[in-house]
């Protein structure tokens, strides 16, 4: 039996490289509501990842990459990107 545990990897919307789930930072857009960063990656709906460093956070902001992600139909708010900065490296 391999005692390796194989972790999901995702994409960032930033800069496109694939990591761990679990060290990336997932914003989900829940239904009729606005986006929320899902630290416990439990939230319902669907989900961007995003790479800990301000680099990709312009980059997704920049390309409204995490706007097509998540489909929304508007702009990502100051709120979500002020909350997404605190937990950058």
């Amino acid at each position: 039996m391999n005692s390796t545990v194989r972790q999901p990897e995702r994409t960032c919307v930033g800069c496109g490289a694939k990591r761990p789930q679990r060290v990336m930072l997932r914003v989900a857009a829940l239904e009729g509501d606005a986006p929320k960063v899902d630290l416990e990656y439990c939230l319902p709906g669907r989900g961007a990842y995003l790479c800990r460093m301000k680099s990709c956070l312009e980059r997704a902001l920049a390309r409204r990459a995490m706007e097509r992600s998540l489909k929304l139909k508007t702009s990502v708010g100051a709120g979500l990107t002020a909350e997404l900065e605190q937990q950058l490296i």
